[in-house]
């Protein structure tokens, strides 16, 4: 715990320490735990004694993990992101962990994209529910240019260029990196194209 014998006596500690307290416990199984903060003041000498009282429930465990927001993203490009699976222990670490990756991908909404939801289907088992807000992955723009000196300067136009670029992150939902540019001129034509998997046999 953060709070010490000695230090000024604080709500936003006891919070804190009440917090600290259920994801240990929350590590272990005992993801519905109840902390109970008991405070004794001593007004002799203006001191506290703090005691912390933890009523843990059962430990409890996945039926099954449902995704929601998902509007482009594949399941499995989620899925793959979570260290957890169906009939496993829930623990907090894990939970906390899967998110991190899943929010790593970028496909999310970097506040609030990404959180899991429990529910408790009996005194032993819950289903979670990650549910995610997408953010934009993609990107496309254009540019067009017309001018330039030419060796004749009686005629200082030269002609037009048109550059183009196209990319996603995300193509089509799959995970696949996708980078595509293009450029056109009198004198120029050049197009590059990368394609990337970051994935394979999702491993």
């Amino acid at each position: 715990l953060l709070i010490r014998p000695g230090m000024y006596y604080s709500r936003e500690g006891i919070t804190n320490a009440i917090k600290r307290l259920e994801h240990i416990w929350g590590d272990y199984g005992y993801i519905f735990a109840h902390i109970e903060p008991s405070v004794q003041p001593n007004e002799d000498d203006k001191t506290v004694a703090l005691s912390f009282f933890s009523e843990l429930g059962d430990q409890v465990y996945l039926n099954q993990i449902n995704i929601r927001g998902n509007n482009k993203t594949r399941d499995k490009v989620i899925r793959r992101k979570i260290i957890m699976d169906e009939g496993e222990l829930i623990t907090q670490s894990r939970m906390n962990i899967s998110k991190r990756n899943v929010a790593s991908l970028g496909y999310f909404d970097a506040r609030e994209g990404v959180n899991w939801k429990i529910r408790r289907l009996n005194k032993e088992e819950a289903d979670l529910d990650l549910i995610v807000k997408e953010a934009k992955t993609g990107h496309f723009g254009a540019q067009l240019g017309f001018g330039g000196a030419g060796a004749d300067l009686r005629s200082p136009i030269s002609g037009m260029t048109v550059k183009a670029d196209l990319a996603d992150t995300n193509l089509f939902g799959s995970g696949v990196q996708l980078n595509l540019s293009a450029m056109y001129s009198k004198d120029e034509q050049t197009a590059a194209l990368h394609v990337a998997q970051p994935w394979l046999f999702d491993k």
